[in-house]
């Protein structure tokens, strides 16, 4: 996770103290200048960076909406909108099939 917590803390947090989780990928290390930048251009497709996808999804509670996030840059850039949203889909679907930690 790009916050520097683990899935683990993050399984152990008060369930209602967490409300909304995000899914996307990224590499190790923050390759943007700001993680700003990062989490609004650099997304990666689940799967393709280093990201416990599986384990972070597991690790939310029950009640926790849920987003996939839709990369708009790298070697999706050229897609149109539902092509990327298919796509990102697609990638989650599969890191979920993934067991956790197997990154």
């Amino acid at each position: 996770m790009r916050s520097g917590g683990t899935v683990t803390e993050l399984a152990a947090a008060p369930p209602e103290f967490i409300l909304y989780g995000q899914v996307a990928d990224g590499p190790a290390e923050c390759t943007a200048d700001t993680l700003d930048e990062e989490a609004s251009q650099a997304r990666l497709l689940a799967g393709e960076g280093v990201f416990d996808v599986a384990g972070f999804v597991a690790a939310l509670p029950e009640h926790c909406h849920i987003s996939v996030g839709i990369p708009r840059n790298g070697a999706i850039a050229h897609e149109d909108r539902n092509a990327r949203a298919n796509r990102a889909v697609h990638s989650v679907r599969h890191a979920l099939a993934q067991p956790a930690g197997s990154v």
